[in-house]
């Protein structure tokens, strides 16, 4: 008993010193770690000296430059609804820049003050001046790493004011529409209608092999940009887009959204230093993402130039034709040649010219060469070209493994490592079953399904994740045990929510979704509705019984639903509206009412058709005769 008093005594003593010396730190250290934070970040910001530069030279590589007509619409005066949609498209949970008024305040209060934030915007497009404070930045610090010991750990996130948001929202906008055609295939980062997937599926089949050695010698090298975005070089920047013909007048905007910032650093609650910067964009900022894909396409630019100059590079095995030498999304970067000498060389040139150009460096530390078995000759030679440390599959890309074999339980270890990981977190939270249940569909659901999206996943993963989902949903852990309803009940549609009673019964009129009325729909329900004969274009329903179809509401014949074709069916048959087809089959033949007033036997010969039709396509002509004959 004495021990145990001790025990507690003694850990008590401990914890109210660790408070006195955090105390201590927080009033007296806590100045110098503060100014650690600030003097790091003006020097990563403000270390470029500017200087003019010509990119027009690669101009005929360029996959599109943008046309007279496009850039009287990139210019185009801006209009107050694309100031109000900009505004209303800013999420609400949001953090506010300097000023502290989020977007949530501009909307609530939009009829009072939206005059005047649309003439302060349009003073902005009009002129091409900015105002300083609005441009003024809170830096957030976010950890990169679980344990963080230095300031690099730290990764700068920009919250900007919620007036220089909307701009720089109008400006990505009008950028969208030409990026597609501006961005090569081998980019998909924030290009419409492009896939991350993409990327993985592709840089996948392209390192199938490397662990055969009949194959040729091929090498990949995977390269860690350094602080990216932090790192542009503003020239640099604007040289890109005059090589791409941005009307002048977009470039001057630009110039003016990234070199009129400002900067302070959140700590501990309270706001640290003020300092401008000299380079770099802004993680935050709507615009940055869609500036720095520009930024890496010049590097397709280069590249293309390069090698059209180079009769002797070689390129990876199966990219020739297309032209494959680089894949990126981001600052996610992979370079693909053959494994020799000289096209490692050609690569390595590039990467140092577009960093001095760029100012965006390959980390040493961070980035890596792959080879294929048949590659083991030059290995060395091509690790000191590059400087790079040699890599073994499978590698991380894009959150997910590249692998050259059958993907096993080992390689799902970070899927599931994250899932628990994320379980962890919410352990405390004290959560409901439907806030546990809420964080299942939106969020852990979402982490295997974008991996999913490009792999089939061992049944031995999928049965892990789904009892830890079980576990998390039932206990609040990973622990087992405890379950009140079965797994299978939970992921069972529902039907018994207030918006579908009341849809099915107002709108739907206790029929089905096939029936209902796309007019009298608004909004995206119209939409969903307009599908609909798209969308059955492509089901083929298998009647069976009929038990399951509703004879006049349910799009079990190829026309269609039949109340659409025959309006007055019901009331000419007496055949109730929510009828089953079962109604009017009888030991497996057709047994209708009245034929006076509607025509059956037309129904009853397109049914026929169709499925002998079907037939044929799934089983060949003779066989679709045979059942012809026989009165299917």
């Amino acid at each position: 008993m004495l021990s145990d008093d001790l025990c507690k005594a003694t850990i008590m003593e401990v914890n109210m010193l660790k408070q006195r010396a955090k105390l201590a730190w927080l009033k007296g250290e806590g100045t110098a770690v503060t100014a650690e934070f600030v003097n790091y970040f003006k020097k990563l910001f403000g270390g470029s000296h500017r200087h003019s530069q010509n990119l027009e030279y690669l101009q005929p590589f360029a996959k599109h430059l943008i046309s007279e007509e496009e850039a009287t619409q990139i210019t185009a005066p801006v209009q107050r609804h694309e100031i109000k949609d900009a505004l209303f498209d800013i999420n609400e949970d949001s953090a506010p820049g300097p000023d502290g008024f989020s977007s949530s305040f501009f909307k609530a209060t939009w009829a009072v003050i939206g005059e005047d934030v649309c003439r302060a915007i349009m003073e902005f497009f009009n002129h091409g001046r900015l105002l300083k404070q609005l441009n003024a930045t809170l830096l957030t610090l976010i950890p990169k790493v679980q344990m963080p010991t230095k300031v690099g750990d730290f990764r700068p996130i920009s919250c900007c004011n919620v007036i220089y948001k909307i701009i720089t929202k109008i400006m990505v906008k009008r950028m969208q529409f030409v990026l597609e055609k501006l961005i090569d295939n081998c980019q998909n980062a924030f290009v419409p209608g492009r896939s991350i997937s993409d990327n993985v599926l592709l840089a996948q089949e392209l390192l199938s092999g490397y662990n055969q050695k009949k194959l040729p010698p091929r090498c990949t090298i995977k390269v860690d940009l350094q602080k990216a975005y932090d790192m542009v070089d503003w020239d640099y920047l604007l040289a890109v887009l005059r090589l791409f013909r941005f009307p002048n007048r977009f470039i001057a905007w630009v110039e003016q959204c990234i070199t009129t910032a400002s900067f302070s650093i959140s700590l501990n609650g309270t706001i640290h230093g003020f300092f401008t910067s000299t380079r770099g964009l802004r993680q935050g900022d709507p615009i940055s993402p869609y500036l720095f894909v520009l930024v890496m396409e010049s590097l397709h630019l280069l590249i293309k130039h390069k090698i059209q100059n180079d009769d002797i590079f070689q390129h990876h095995w199966r990219c020739k034709e297309l032209g494959i030498i680089n894949l990126c999304f981001a600052d996610d970067l992979l370079l693909f040649c053959k494994a020799d000498i000289h096209s490692a060389t050609v690569l390595h040139d590039i990467l140092q010219n577009f960093g001095v150009l760029s100012g965006l460096h390959a980390n040493a530390q961070k980035s890596q060469v792959l080879f294929s078995k048949s590659a083991t000759q030059v290995q060395q030679q091509i690790q000191s070209i590059f400087g790079f440390p040699q890599g073994t599959l499978p590698v991380r890309y894009l959150g997910v493994p590249l692998i050259t074999s059958k993907l096993s339980l080992a390689d799902c270890a970070p899927l599931i490592l994250k899932i628990e990981a994320r379980i962890a977190g919410w352990n405390q939270l004290n959560l409901t079953y439907a806030g546990r249940t809420q964080l299942i569909k939106s969020v852990l659901s979402s982490i295997h399904q974008y991996w999913c999206s490009v792999f089939i996943l061992p049944k031995g993963v999928i049965k892990t994740i789904d009892a830890k989902l079980r576990n998390f949903l039932w206990r609040g852990g990973t622990e087992r045990g405890g379950y009140k309803v079965a797994w299978e009940q939970i992921l069972e549609k529902k039907h018994d929510s207030i918006w579908v009673s009341w849809i099915t019964k107002y709108k739907l009129r206790h029929g089905t979704l096939w029936a209902a009325n796309e007019k009298k729909a608004h909004g995206y329900g119209r939409n969903y509705l307009n599908s609909e004969i798209k969308l059955i274009k492509g089901i083929r329903f298998q009647v069976g019984d009929g038990t399951d179809f509703k004879l006049w509401l349910d799009p079990w014949h190829p026309d269609g639903t039949l109340i659409h074709r025959y309006p007055h069916g019901p009331l000419v048959t007496g055949l109730p509206l929510d009828s089953p087809l079962s109604t009017v089959i009888v030991d497996g033949h057709w047994n209708w009412p009245s034929e006076n007033h509607i025509d059956i036997n037309e129904i009853i010969k397109n049914y026929r058709l169709f499925i002998v039709a079907l037939l044929i396509i799934l089983y060949g002509k003779q066989l679709g005769n045979i059942l012809h004959e026989r009165r299917l």
